[in-house]
């Protein structure tokens, strides 16, 4: 007998039946769902261009089916970003800070069986808030307000670490359509700036919580 392949086999063994172990079906109806992530991107174009993003979803679900659940988010972003200007004799550098509040609801389906220690979920969500554009240029300092409305789509891992508590991997493609309602004190704005689309691949990791016991 070889006892090295056996001992190989025996933790395959036990690491296959601990990914799909029960965990007293945590994907119940009528349980809660708090959660929370942090997601960011970093980027740099060939138009001198650089910068990142954060973003940080505050989720509370519930679940009305098996594995389906509906909620409400609440989304706190940070995006800023630094363009070197280049003219004749020299180089300016041109900041941007994005500051964004929005909040909607989101829905939420998990596509492996319930009994699984690890998962995957898909889920749509709409926002709708207030995005506030800092411009800075040498001593120069100004503000566009715009209305955002964001759409995300969301793919992502999750990990049971027990019967209520999950980490998650967030893979997810956003759109955010701005529009400028208020007017502008910028003399960076142009009249593009009042319509802006914005398009962004952001990955993460989060935490969920699920409440209430398990349906007999």
């Amino acid at each position: 007998m070889n006892k090295p392949k056996t001992i190989c086999r025996i933790l395959w063994l036990c690491i296959l039946v601990s990914l799909t172990a029960s965990v007293n079906a945590q994907l119940n109806r009528h349980q809660w769902l708090l959660g929370g992530a942090l997601s960011g991107s970093y980027f740099q174009s060939q138009s001198q261009e650089t910068g990142y993003e954060i973003n940080t979803p505050i989720n509370i679900g519930y679940f009305v089916l098996p594995k389906w659940a509906i909620g409400i988010r609440g989304i706190f972003g940070y995006e800023e970003t630094t363009t070197n200007l280049l003219s004749f004799s020299s180089t300016r550098r041109f900041t941007e800070k994005e500051r964004m509040i929005v909040g909607g609801f989101f829905t939420r389906y998990y596509l492996l069986p319930r009994a699984n220690k690890f998962n995957l979920y898909a889920e749509i969500a709409y926002a709708y808030g207030r995005t506030s554009n800092q411009f800075a240029q040498l001593n120069r300092n100004s503000e566009v307000i715009y209305d955002s409305h964001l759409i995300n789509v969301n793919l992502a891992p999750v990990y049971f670490i027990n019967n209520h508590v999950g980490v998650e991997f967030l893979l997810s493609y956003g759109q955010q359509y701005s529009i400028n309602n208020y007017g502008s004190n910028s003399f960076f704005a142009t009249s593009n700036d009042d319509r802006l689309v914005t398009n962004t691949f952001l990955f993460g990791i989060g935490l969920q919580v699920h409440l209430n016991q398990p349906e007999e």
